[in-house]
């Protein structure tokens, strides 16, 4: 198994974050369905009005609204 160290996390997370959204617009012009995937996810929880989640790694947050 590869480990990292902090720097490097750093370094890939910068040089892919700055792409992320239009790499999403992209997937979504070649079919892939984001938003379906997200649905799905989240409704695999069964959440209950009043449940705590912790989104680690949350990105850009998409996932609040529906959180």
């Amino acid at each position: 198994m590869t480990t990292f160290s902090p720097a490097e996390i750093r370094e890939v997370y910068g040089q892919r974050a700055v792409h992320y959204d239009r790499d999403i617009a992209l997937y979504k012009l070649l079919g892939f369905r984001e938003r379906r995937y997200r649905d799905a996810a989240i409704e695999a929880l069964r959440l209950n009005r009043g449940d705590v989640v912790v989104d680690l790694g949350c990105g850009n947050g998409r996932n609040f609204g529906q959180l």
